[in-house]
C-alpha cells in the first residue's frame, strides 16, 4: 500500500505540476493524494521515532551547523545534473532533492538533521 502511495506522490514531484492540477489530470482524488501524503509522512516520523527509541545514533555530515536566520540565505542549490529528482521533501521555504535512488537511510538522517533546525 505504502509503496504505492509513495509512487504517486514520486509522480506528482516528478511533475512539476500542483496538486490539484496533477490529480485531475491523472483522475486521483485530491483528498486521497493528501491523505497518502499524510499518512507516508507519518509513516517516516515513525519510523525515525522508532530508531531514535532504539538507542541508534546516526549523524549527518555538515560542515557547520545553521543558525535559524541563516537559512534564509540559502538559495537554489542543485547538483550538476540534467535528471529529474526522485524524492523531493519541502519544509516551508526550504526543499530538499535526492536523486540516483537514495536509501532510506540517507533520507532518514537528512529528516534527523533537520528536526534539530530551528
Amino acid at each position: 500500500r505504502y509503496d504505492k502511495w509513495a509512487a504517486i506522490i514520486s509522480e506528482h514531484n516528478a511533475s512539476g505540476l500542483g496538486i490539484r492540477d496533477w490529480c485531475r489530470q491523472n483522475n486521483v482524488k485530491e483528498t486521497s493524494y493528501y491523505y497518502w501524503l499524510k499518512k507516508i509522512r507519518h509513516s517516516i516520523v515513525e519510523t525515525i521515532d522508532q530508531e531514535d527509541r532504539n538507542g541508534e545514533v546516526s549523524f549527518v555530515p555538515m560542515l557547520s551547523q545553521p543558525k535559524t536566520n541563516e537559512l534564509s540565505h540559502v538559495k537554489n542549490v542543485k547538483a550538476n545534473s540534467t535528471t529529474q529528482p526522485e524524492v523531493i521533501i519541502k519544509l516551508g521555504e526550504i526543499t530538499i532533492e535526492f536523486g540516483n535512488q537514495p536509501s532510506p537511510e540517507l533520507i532518514l538522517n537528512v529528516l534527523r538533521g533537520l528536526r534539530n533546525v530551528k
